[in-house]
């Protein structure tokens, strides 16, 4: 996906180099699953923080609850590899083997292409509230009232997913 040149990119768990309170609104596509619990509340608490007051934050996530029923599915259809297909290219939370030595290590460290926390629409809404956002809603593609939105969504990041918009 090509953005426009206003897109920025950082870290918004160390923190992106945007003034408190001056953003109208933030999008995050699939990145909060890389995170750990304790660095997915940080960075909705540095995105919280950026936020003008009555902002719109939008984030999209796989969705877990979706995962979790084709998995049961795939059980009650006796399917032997449910469980490599959950934990392997439906989540990404395996691992298949294990890297061996410092550069198989530094790889694996560095790249953070496993998801490491999944998401369904109801626990998600919750740490929204918890991190102060309000009228925290299931979002559909390009449904935003703000249309600078539009120029950054995909809609095929929007299959099997949970999207959802809040404002500050």
């Amino acid at each position: 996906t090509v953005f426009p040149e206003n897109v920025r990119y950082g870290d918004i768990i160390t923190g992106l180099p945007v003034k408190d309170n001056s953003c109208d609104g933030v999008y995050c596509s699939h990145v909060l699953e890389h995170l750990s619990l304790t660095d997915f509340r940080i960075a909705l608490a540095n995105t919280y923080k950026i936020l003008k007051a009555g902002g719109t934050f939008r984030c999209v996530v796989p969705d877990l609850e979706l995962l979790a029923r084709m998995y049961l599915r795939a059980l009650e259809n006796n399917n032997e590899s449910a469980s490599i297909d959950f934990m392997g290219p439906q989540t990404l939370l395996g691992v298949y083997e294990r890297p061996k030595g410092l550069k198989g290590f530094m790889a694996s460290y560095f790249a953070n292409s496993h998801h490491l926390w999944m998401w369904d629409n109801y626990s998600l809404a919750n740490e929204l509230k918890k991190a102060g956002f309000k009228e925290v809603r299931r979002a559909e593609f390009n449904d935003s009232e703000d249309a600078a939105f539009k120029l950054v969504e995909d809609s095929s990041r929007f299959e099997d997913a949970v999207a959802l918009d809040c404002k500050k």
